[in-house]
């Protein structure tokens, strides 16, 4: 019988070094930030802005986690790119005990991820006829 075992490798990283979100595409701690509602600039750069709240989607193979934040009587929202949903979800887990901080001191927060991968040398092994 042909067994496959599993081990568990740890990612860590803070938002703004290291922790590898997505392999498909570029990210960036912080995110490019777009105004959506607000008196005050139209535009924000950097991470001087307050994280008010998070939200979760999916779609094509990209799962999105979206950042609201609040800077000077604007509201922006900014999204990171996730290819792994559970890193995804930790991610979140964090920035939502995290709101009401600056984007700044968010982005030095370490995030740890377990990670399982399977490994076997006989996974590509032709399997033999029935």
């Amino acid at each position: 019988m042909q067994t496959v075992s599993s081990m568990n490798h740890e990612r860590s990283g803070t938002l703004r070094n290291k922790l590898i979100m997505s392999h498909k595409v570029s990210n960036r701690w912080p995110p490019v930030w777009t105004w959506v509602a607000g008196t005050g600039s139209r535009q924000l750069e950097g991470d001087s802005a307050i994280l008010q709240d998070v939200a979760v989607s999916e779609g094509d193979g990209v799962i999105r986690c979206h950042l609201l934040v609040e800077h000077e009587a604007s509201h922006f929202v900014g999204t990171l790119l996730f290819d792994d949903v559970s890193l995804c979800r930790r991610v979140c887990e964090v920035l939502l005990d995290r709101c009401g901080e600056s984007i700044q001191s968010i982005g030095e927060v370490a995030i740890r991820h377990t990670v399982e991968t399977i490994s076997s040398e006989t996974l590509l092994a032709p399997r033999p006829a029935a």
